[in-house]
């Protein structure tokens, strides 16, 4: 059972018992420390219920933040992994890959100071086991990470 609807038994019970309490000790005529424990736990578990009914979505937001930021540092994690595998070039054009989506290769060519043919033999290298995807754009290619990277 979620929590909204918790609350919301939570809130029903205790409007219910308070109305049937109180009017049974009114017949009674009890007054005193007992009416006062009644109506404490009453607020109580009313207080509780407006609890449960309205926070209930900022826990779930917590706790999808806290998954996303897992799912990010296992992503991170990963690539670091790959990265610590490449060689100094291969790094350069794998970091400039991953900052910009869809760079060209002639942007990549300026961002990492490499030659085109080197560019363009990393890239095939990448492609090949599935690190990188290319898109024809014109006279160039715009460079993707693979989704499964």
């Amino acid at each position: 059972m979620n929590n909204k609807k918790l609350g919301i038994i939570l809130i029903s019970a205790s409007v219910l018992l308070g109305v049937f309490l109180l009017g049974s000790m009114s017949n009674l005529s009890a007054k005193g420390n007992e009416s006062h424990f009644i109506i404490g736990i009453l607020a109580a578990l009313f207080s509780l219920g407006i609890y449960m009914f309205v926070f209930n979505k900022s826990e779930e937001a917590i706790l999808k933040r806290l998954e996303d930021k897992n799912k990010e540092e296992i992503e991170l994690d990963k690539f670091n992994s790959v990265l610590k595998i490449l060689d100094e070039n291969e790094q350069k054009v794998l970091k400039a890959v991953s900052e910009k989506e869809g760079i060209s290769q002639s942007n990549l060519r300026f961002r990492t100071n490499l030659s085109k043919a080197k560019i363009s033999q990393i890239v095939t290298n990448f492609e090949k086991k599935g690190i990188v995807k290319r898109e024809s754009q014109g006279k160039t290619y715009a460079i993707y990470l693979a989704k499964s990277f």
